[in-house]
């Protein structure tokens, strides 16, 4: 039996539909799978009880510097030693920095604090700016050559998602 959960697509116009969707979509059966998350978030169990995936790396709001070699060396190790073909940016609509930047509280001193106040406009939800933090590291890490590369060859495919602990979802944004 294929366990079911909650997935809505996040369309261009920004409404969502809803739908049931099985587990193994996310986290393809056979495929190599990793993904990058906010470990202030906590969400790593939940993506494991939902896709069954193994590989997780860190970084604050999962916003990965990788034109910092001390953050891209272990991605890119990773992605060959594993044969890495699917690559999953993750947030969740709870993320503490996420939240911070929409309360105006204090910065932490962190520096993924200061990106997120860059994409922050006024009329943001923590899902909303969530999700724009999860396709701009999308679309930075698929500039990197690596990626690129991978991406043109058909080995690596790359997808941003929002989790939502609280209501058992995730969100396939990009």
């Amino acid at each position: 039996m294929i366990k079911l959960f909650m997935v809505s697509m996040l369309h261009e116009n920004g409404r969502h539909a809803t739908k049931s969707m099985p587990a193994n979509r996310i986290g393809t059966s056979g495929a190599n799978n990793l993904f990058l998350v906010c470990p202030f978030c906590q969400i790593e169990n939940f993506i494991v009880k939902e896709t069954g995936a193994v590989f997780f790396l860190t970084a604050p709001a999962a916003i990965f510097h990788i034109y910092d070699n001390d953050f891209f060396d272990p991605i890119d190790r990773l992605i060959r030693e594993e044969n890495i073909s699917h690559l999953y940016v993750v947030a969740d609509t709870s993320c503490m920095f996420v939240r911070n930047v929409l309360e105006n509280r204090n910065k932490r001193g962190i520096a993924c604090e200061s990106l997120i106040r860059e994409l922050a406009t006024d009329y943001d939800t923590n899902e909303s700016l969530a999700a724009k933090v999860v396709t701009q590291e999308i679309q930075l890490l698929s500039r990197k050559k690596l990626f690129a590369e991978r991406i043109a060859a058909g080995t690596l495919s790359m997808y941003a998602l929002l989790t939502n602990k609280s209501d058992n979802s995730i969100t396939i944004i990009a």
